[in-house]
């Protein structure tokens, strides 16, 4: 990960100093500005990843500098210090987060490190999405790992030949999407691409028509590419079909094969004909797993969140920070298809355009917090469990209570509840709480008792 390139635009020259600081304890470095036409030069003269904003400055002038920097750096993550009237609409429009005052210089050095993180992540967005108008053959891959890198440059050398193909890695690692870049990059690409379950084949009847299924796929495919998924459950008859069908010379096609593992330790066993496995996996390209692939998985889920919210036509929505972490630490047994079902699930409980911690599965989350699964260890997370659930209970009612109580004014609800207003906004964040609607509320209520006839 690259180190942090900030530009501070704070007026308080006590904060701008904690700042600074702190992006040199990041291992990074900061400069500082003050005025709009300043900050845009300064935006233009140097690759920043990190702005850092006062939260204090007024709201014409906050939301011009937020609007200056998406135009001239649109891949800068935006850290607000110091908060403002309505933290959640920061982040719904897209500030990478919202940090109370005072900060000390090694709290704000961890969150210019995460935003620097959050400024490559964006970055191959911003790349992908240019890539759109004209895309590649290696455009549905995402991912900038070093396996993945390894991955794309295999894949770019084997398509060239016309060798069998076989994809080893875990289920829902992405290897029919790596059949299907093969397929898009060799000189087939204009041939059908057949897709065969053979999970799913089963037992046949002798001298059925069934018995013709790998020949029929041949054929269909001729001159493109026959894609065997999960070939390690292919039935032993089946096998046999299939040898016949390649050793009758029907059709052209290429044959490119996913499995669970190289099928060698199979063959061994005799679960798998050792004939079949010589013909499937001439070349073999190891598919990596999502846990193996660091920071791939915030680009990935950025990724699909975006295709998801443009194909029904809606804003993108933003990940919180402690969304991120969440998914960061996972080890995502599931690979990407369990990465994209989570985000998918977490946009339809996400009513208010920021994914929160509590939109992802509650088995998820758990995993993260460490809890056990043997006897010893399920008592205990059974009780952190009850116990958690009860106190959030409580302090969702209570702020209900108290930001109706105070129509909706933060400050006061704060002063009432004995409690930082920083403080208060967090809770509210983490309970999925605007003030504005009780604000609403309380005006809705009040119209209503002026018309009440006397």
């Amino acid at each position: 990960m690259r180190p942090p390139r900030a530009l501070v635009v704070v007026e308080d020259p006590d904060v701008r100093r904690v700042a600074v600081e702190a992006a040199l304890v990041a291992g990074g470095d900061a400069d500082f500005s003050e005025g709009l036409p300043e900050t845009r030069r300064a935006l233009e003269r140097r690759p920043v990843s990190v702005v850092v904003v006062g939260g204090g400055l007024p709201v014409g002038r906050l939301e011009e500098l937020l609007t200056a920097a998406r135009s001239i750096r649109p891949a800068a993550a935006i850290l607000v210090l110091g908060g403002s009237t309505d933290d959640e609409r920061l982040l719904e429009a897209g500030v990478f987060d919202v940090l109370p005052l005072p900060v000390d210089a090694a709290v704000l050095g961890r969150a210019l490190r995460r935003a620097a993180h959050e400024h490559e992540i964006l970055e191959e967005l911003h790349r992908l999405r240019s890539r759109r108008a004209t895309p590649g053959p290696l455009d549905p891959i995402v991912g900038r790992s070093e396996p993945m890198a390894v991955l794309r440059e295999r894949l770019g050398a084997v398509a060239a030949r016309d060798d069998s193909v076989l994809l080893v890695g875990e289920r829902g690692s992405g290897r029919e999407l790596g059949a299907r870049t093969l397929h898009a990059l060799s000189p087939r690409r204009g041939e059908p691409f057949v897709r065969i379950d053979c999970g799913l084949l089963g037992d046949f009847a002798e001298g059925s028509r069934e018995a013709e299924w790998a020949a029929e796929a041949l054929e269909r495919a001729g001159g493109g590419t026959v894609f065997l998924r999960e070939a390690d459950r292919l039935p032993r008859g089946r096998q046999r079909q299939l040898i016949e069908a390649l050793s009758g010379g029907r059709g052209t096609a290429r044959l490119a094969t996913s499995a669970s593992s190289d099928l060698e330790r199979e063959s061994a066993e005799e679960g798998f004909d050792g004939i079949l496995r010589a013909l499937l996996a001439r070349e073999v390209l190891r598919v990596p797993p999502l846990r193996d692939r660091g920071r791939d998985v915030v680009l990935i889920a950025r990724h699909h969140v975006e295709a998801v919210c443009a194909m029904n036509g809606l804003p993108v929505a933003q990940i919180a920070p402690a969304t991120v972490s969440l998914l960061e630490r996972y080890a995502w047994p599931g690979n990407v298809r369990e990465l994209r079902e989570t985000m998918e699930r977490a946009l339809t409980l996400a009513t208010r355009g920021v994914l929160q911690p509590e939109h992802l599965p509650e088995s998820l989350r758990d995993a993260v917090e460490g809890t056990g699964t043997d006897e010893a260890a399920s008592a205990p997370r059974r009780f952190r469990e009850a116990k958690r659930r009860v106190v959030d209970s409580f302090e969702k009612s209570y702020l209900e209570e108290l930001l109706a109580w105070h129509g909706g004014n933060v400050t006061a609800a704060a002063e009432q509840a004995g409690m930082l207003r920083s403080a208060l906004q967090r809770l509210l964040r983490k309970h999925d709480l605007r003030s504005s609607d009780f604000r609403r509320e309380v005006r809705g209520a009040s119209e209503s008792l002026r018309e009440t006839p006397s």
